[in-house]
Order: structure tokens, then sequence, then C-alpha cells
């Protein structure tokens, strides 16, 4: 998510209900490996990465790494229809590859 998208979400939330919550996200829905080998290519490594096994990760993650192996679909439906946001950044990889 683009700081500047992140930034309007929450000013916009500022009038909603107390105790509302949003998901700020666009549309794309990248999967962890392309994340991964977008911030790759940002930090200079040629966009390589290297996978290992859940129980290797539980090992160096502790339980956060239950999260990832998740098949996760998040939406900003809400946001859209309580509060008239949408993103306008729209390419949340190419953010990552940029550094």
């Amino acid at each position: 998510m683009h700081v500047d998208d992140l930034a309007r979400l929450y000013a916009a939330a500022l009038s909603a209900k107390a105790g509302s919550v949003y998901i700020g996200v666009g549309e794309s829905h990248p999967t962890m490996r392309q994340v991964a080998e977008a911030a790759a290519r940002g930090a200079g490594f040629d966009g390589k990465t290297v996978s290992i096994t859940l129980e290797q990760a539980r090992a160096e993650m502790g339980p956060v790494a239950d999260a990832f192996v998740l098949d996760q679909r998040l939406t900003s439906a809400k946001a859209r229809r309580e509060l008239g946001w949408a993103p306008t950044h729209g390419d949340p990889l190419a953010t990552f590859e940029r550094g």
C-alpha cells in the first residue's frame, strides 16, 4: 500500500463510527513469493529468494510463520463503501522493486 493512499484512508476513517475497522488494500493480490521477489529486486539481490520449510520458518520466526502460508484475500470493499476511499497507486510490487 502506498503511503499516500494509506494517509487518505486514515484521514477518512477519522469520521467513521468508533470501533470501525477498515482494510486498506488495492485490487491486486500478489503472492508472498511475488512480494519477496520484488523486495529482493528492490534490495539489489536480483529477485533471488530462498524457500524454506514451514518447520524452519517456525523455528526462525515463531508462530507468525503460519500466517505466511495461509491463502488470505483481503478487500477494501468496506472502506470504499462507507468512506468513499479507493487507492490511487495501483502496483504494490513496483513499489517494493523501487526499494
